[in-house]
């Protein structure tokens, strides 16, 4: 992956000459869930993905970050279902869960956009952290957190795998404690309280 959609958003709203206002017009969108969009925060769903692409007249798989021609030249579905769709996909989500650690340990992580100097082209940071210790990092950098996690992780994975027959963690999760059914139904409400904040990005 090249990009991130928020970056390839932001340079298609300005090849086009098109303001966040339009876009939110032209989509049906509110301005508000746009500018989500522009900071990375969120990435909309298929539907609103592809009326943007279409408002924009990009192609999805550019849209998204992959590098691929900026005019469709593959249909979507094929896209979507082909090694690079997925491999995509996988990317993607890797870099915005790094992110958000980030954004955990560093009390916020924002994307911020800058314009170049002669040029009609913005470029990306995020800046990270709060007042007097607040820094930036850039897309290569997020990119070599994630490379620099995956190294770790084999040995960390290894020390903590339940490597039990299957059946018998099976056996034990079907038969939760008091403690483990308090903490479920917390983070089940956790997760009832995300899915309706995100549906309103839909």
């Amino acid at each position: 992956m090249e990009d991130t959609f928020a970056n390839r958003l932001q340079t298609a709203m300005t090849l086009r000459d098109i303001s966040a206002a339009e876009l939110a017009r032209i989509t049906e969108t509110p301005e508000s869930v746009v500018s989500q969009y522009r900071s990375g925060r969120y990435k909309p769903r298929q539907k609103r993905l592809e009326r943007m692409a279409e408002a924009l007249r990009v192609s999805i798989p550019w849209l998204m970050g992959c590098d691929v021609p900026m005019v469709e030249t593959k249909p979507w579905a094929e896209f979507v279902n082909s090694e690079e769709g997925r491999t995509l996909e996988r990317l993607s989500g890797a870099q915005e869960g790094v992110v958000a650690i980030l954004a955990e340990m560093f009390n916020g992580a924002e994307l911020k956009f800058v314009h170049q100097l002669g040029t009609r082209f913005e470029t990306s940071y995020y800046w990270l952290g709060r007042d007097a210790n607040a820094f930036a990092l850039h897309d290569k950098d997020v990119k070599d957190l994630h490379e620099a996690a995956k190294s770790l992780f084999a040995p960390l994975v290894e020390r903590i795998k339940d490597s039990r027959p299957e059946a018998e963690i099976i056996d034990e999760l079907q038969h939760p404690s008091e403690g483990e059914i308090a903490f479920l139904q917390e983070r089940h409400a956790l997760w009832a309280k995300a899915m309706k904040m995100e549906d309103e990005y839909e």
